[in-house]
């Protein structure tokens, strides 16, 4: 369907980008490409890369304002803080209607917006070494299993590193400590 929209999303160290999608910008497609931004593969160069790089259709523009034909539009903090916005006050001619405006309809982090507006995995947010990061259970199962092949490489490999193998170990401890906090 084509529901314009465009997602501004911050980076501290890549800057601020924002993309314009001319397909599927009500929530429910928005939350499929956040899904998508969240599931990259590639997690160089920050929130702004790993949403070009995962929704295909995306195309860089200037700012929200660069398409008048925007249904909705969506603004991501460095920390994944989202501010969703809807176009109301229009008719069949957009260009004409003057009682146009943008009304906020969702804040919060971009992972509860999954949540609410998505099917996918749920998101929760994860205590992990003095931080909290978003994750979903198969991401943290992945990723206890990749460290956990990643240690059992490094001793058989180093067995001397008592203490590299400590740490891994540590930080082992840490992700399956989150996944047994993970809300059911």
């Amino acid at each position: 369907m084509s529901t314009r929209a465009t997602y501004q999303i911050a980076d501290q160290i890549a800057g601020t980008h924002t993309f314009y999608i001319h397909y599927d910008g009500y929530p429910e497609g928005a939350a499929e490409y956040f899904w998508n931004m969240m599931h990259a593969e590639n997690r160089g160069g920050g929130m702004p890369s790993q949403f070009l790089r995962a929704n295909e259709l995306a195309e860089l523009t200037q700012g929200h304002d660069a398409h008048v034909d925007t249904e909705y539009r969506y603004t991501v903090d460095h920390t994944g803080f989202l501010k969703a916005q809807k176009r109301t006050g229009w008719d069949g001619d957009r260009f004409t209607v003057p009682t146009a405006r943008w009304e906020t309809f969702f804040t919060g982090h971009v992972c509860e917006f999954i949540n609410q507006y998505g099917d996918f995995d749920k998101f929760a947010p994860v205590p992990l070494h003095g931080g909290v990061f978003w994750t979903t259970r198969p991401q943290l199962e992945a990723k206890i299993a990749k460290a956990q092949a990643a240690l059992d490489n490094y001793k058989a490999k180093f067995p001397q590193y008592v203490g590299n193998i400590a740490s891994m170990q540590s930080s082992l401890n840490a992700l399956r400590a989150a996944l047994d906090a993970f809300p059911a």
